[in-house]
C-alpha cells in the first residue's frame, strides 16, 4: 500500500513539476497590481515633417512610429519545480515590446502558442516605414514636426 501511494505521488509531481509555461495577463483592471513585467501594447502614429536641406527645395515627409502607449499588460511565466527555465523580455530604443525569450524543456507546443497570442495582442501594426535623406540633396539644414495623428486601424 505504501509504494503505490508513492508511484501515485511520483507520477503526480512528475506530471506538474515539468509544467512551465509562459503567462500574460491584462494590466487594464487594476493597474496597481503587478503580476510579471509590465508592457504596453504599441500604438501607431503617423509624425508629419517638414524637411530642409542644403540643395533641394522644402519636402514634407510622412513616418509612422510605434510607441508604448496602448492598453498595459503583465508577462512572466509559471516555472516547473524539475526543469531549468530561462525567461527574458527585451525592448526597443522607443520602449516597444521586441522579444520575449522563455526556454524550458517541456511544453514546447504550448509556448509558442503563448508568444503566438502575445504578438497578435501587442502588434496591431509590426512594419517601420522609415525613409532617409536622398543623397543628392545635402546635408539636412532643419526637421520640424508639424503633426502627430494616431493611426486608426481598418476593419
Amino acid at each position: 500500500m505504501g509504494n503505490r501511494i508513492l508511484i501515485i505521488f511520483v507520477m503526480l509531481v512528475s506530471m506538474t513539476g515539468c509544467a512551465s509555461r509562459l503567462v500574460v495577463y491584462s494590466a487594464a483592471e487594476n493597474p496597481n497590481v503587478v503580476r510579471g513585467i509590465r508592457v504596453r501594447a504599441p500604438v501607431s502614429y503617423v509624425v508629419t515633417k517638414e524637411i530642409k536641406s542644403e540643395k533641394c527645395p522644402l519636402r514634407i515627409e510622412e513616418e509612422i512610429i510605434h510607441l508604448p502607449a496602448g492598453e498595459p499588460y503583465d508577462i512572466t511565466f509559471s516555472p516547473s519545480f524539475f526543469a531549468k527555465n530561462e525567461f527574458s523580455v527585451s525592448f526597443n530604443d522607443n520602449g516597444v515590446l521586441k522579444q520575449v525569450s522563455f526556454n524550458s524543456t517541456p511544453q514546447v507546443a504550448e509556448t509558442i502558442k503563448a508568444l503566438g497570442e502575445l504578438t497578435e495582442k501587442l502588434s496591431a501594426a509590426a512594419r517601420l516605414i522609415a525613409k532617409g535623406p536622398e543623397p543628392a540633396c545635402g546635408a539636412i539644414i532643419s526637421e520640424t514636426i508639424t503633426a502627430v495623428k494616431r493611426l486608426k486601424a481598418s476593419d
